[in-house]
């Protein structure tokens, strides 16, 4: 478990009706530059042992300029990078976090993932990628972890768009990659109803990985119903711009466009945004 550098403060309650958003970012400048993440905009760090390494970069991102480009150092195991958050959720309602992500192959892979916590440093759910590129949910349950494959392969050298939803009225979790769910668990009973972070997370399972990860359009959203599916770019709203996302990809297999998951941005995805337009607004 990762020890918590936290301070609570005041924290909010959970009474929504519309979505609120507790963290967004694109990692762009002015409020970022190249460099260090840790330290930039109440960005924090840990590391077990030798520190692995996530710079603010330009050399590859899925939309704007920057990401975060996550890269293993020989000898780390592993690290966690997060803004706090510190968001009463009352035992109720839903977190969910939503992030692209880009891994690079290598010829020794780490494990990439989100790893949410508690203002005491109990894991309440996670995800990760692992080195054999594996879709994985992580479910603890106090101190012990359980690892859950999905079935689910993920194509590295490509981008893909990642929801993890958390709700707290049931006590279990969803992902969700390109608008499919790949599985559900259980949320930590042990866990505070205060969702203090979403981490970036490297396991450098080897303690020789050469692969690499870019995180992009990092938001984390407070709602008391599920975010709505057609809500493409994950601002919580059905609106014109996920409708121009549909358009845009038409006739393409772009996978964040394919609202239905069936392979191809045609008009069942057209009809799916149309018909919950306004949703969430």
């Amino acid at each position: 478990m990762r020890t918590l550098f936290w301070s609570l403060g005041l924290a909010c309650s959970m009474s929504l009706v519309f979505p609120q958003t507790l963290l967004e970012t694109g990692f762009e400048p002015p409020e970022f530059s190249l460099g260090n993440l840790a330290g930039q905009s109440g960005w924090q760090a840990f590391h077990f042992s030798t520190p692995n390494t996530a710079l603010v970069s330009d050399a590859l991102a899925f939309s704007g300029l920057q990401s975060v480009r996550v890269v293993p150092v020989s000898g780390a195991s592993s690290s966690w990078w997060w803004k706090p958050i510190g968001y009463n959720t009352g035992g109720s309602g839903y977190i969910t976090v939503i992030w692209d992500m880009y891994l690079g192959a290598g010829t020794i892979q780490a494990a990439y993932g989100i790893d949410c916590y508690d203002p005491d440093g109990f894991r309440i759910a996670a995800m990760r990628v692992n080195n054999l590129n594996r879709v994985q949910l992580v479910q603890d349950n106090g101190f012990t972890t359980t690892i859950i494959d999905t079935g689910t392969i993920y194509p590295r050298n490509t981008w893909a768009r990642f929801k993890l939803e958390l709700n707290y009225s049931t006590g279990r979790f969803r992902l969700i990659m390109n608008n499919r769910e790949l599985g559900s668990a259980n949320l930590n009973s042990a866990a505070d109803t205060i969702f203090a972070d979403a981490d970036i997370w490297v396991n450098n399972i080897t303690g020789n990985a050469n692969d690499f990860a870019h995180y992009d359009n990092f938001r984390v959203m407070a709602s008391s119903a599920p975010l709505p599916g057609a809500d493409l770019n994950g601002d919580g709203c059905v609106d014109d711009a996920d409708l121009l996302i549909v358009l845009f990809a038409f006739g393409s297999t772009d996978p964040i466009a394919d609202v239905n998951g069936d392979g191809v941005v045609d008009d069942a995805d057209l009809l799916e945004v149309l018909f919950s337009f306004g949703q969430g607004c």
